[in-house]
């Protein structure tokens, strides 16, 4: 989506579509629409990582400094990670303050490292898995982000929503996993169906543990057709 926001003294700026979008880097376009009652001194870029999310210049920006008239300009961001979603608007300083664009959401292109980590059958109504055995991320420096893609499939009778608990450690070691679970989550069901759900960006797995193991609950009640008859949970990774 396009457009401005609203003026701090008459200054204006619209976020427009980026081009020539890679695997970490895209070109983005902003146009000056109004000088406003105070010279435009920075026209840029905010943006941050995620599927949802609102950028300030607080956040990571891309900006030039000088003394601006009404007018398109462009800027790169350099710093980007593959097949990841970003949330990125324009905006112009001048002695006044700072005003934004629009949101504009961008995709870039490539594939972060995805690991299935646990896969299992017909599991019963009160029944939950084993703990999976994840490897270690051999250089946890190169690592940004980790989100989990959850998928499962149910019979028509299940009751109640499936958990899903996360369990993390700097040590491969059972015994550091047999405690409260680290996170759980609650995934809604839905009979019949496939439900998939993904842990965007936003909510993405910090701090960054050397391993991590996941484990699934079907809380159902007892009865015909309760059970869960598919889970696949796959990890997503994306390194420097």
């Amino acid at each position: 989506m396009y457009g401005a926001a609203p003026n701090v003294d008459g200054l204006s700026v619209t976020t427009k579509a980026a081009t020539e979008i890679t695997d970490v880097s895209a070109v983005m376009r902003g146009s000056l629409t109004a000088e406003g009652g105070a010279v435009a001194t920075r026209l840029g870029f905010c943006y941050i990582e995620g599927s949802a999310g609102t950028p300030t210049i607080t956040d990571r920006t891309a900006y030039a400094d000088g003394s601006f008239i009404s007018g398109p300009y462009t800027d790169t961001l350099s710093d980007l990670h593959p097949g990841s979603y970003y949330q990125v608007r324009a905006y112009a300083t001048n002695a006044d303050g700072t005003v934004y664009g629009a949101i504009l959401q961008i995709l870039t292109t490539g594939t972060p490292t995805v690991v299935t980590i646990l896969t299992h059958a017909t599991l019963l109504a009160g029944a939950e898995t084993a703990l999976t055995d994840c490897s270690e991320h051999t250089d946890l420096s190169r690592v940004t982000s980790m989100s989990l893609h959850v998928e499962m499939t149910f019979e028509a009778s299940v009751d109640a929503d499936p958990t899903v608990s996360v369990f993390a450690s700097t040590e491969n070691d059972n015994d550091e996993y047999d405690t409260t679970a680290w996170k759980t989550w609650t995934l809604p069901r839905s009979a019949g169906n496939t439900v998939t759900l993904h842990w965007p960006y936003s909510d993405e797995i910090r701090p960054l543990p050397k391993y991590i193991k996941t484990k699934v609950k079907n809380n159902s009640g007892a009865g015909a057709d309760t059970s869960i008859t598919s889970i696949t949970i796959r990890k997503e990774v994306k390194e420097l």
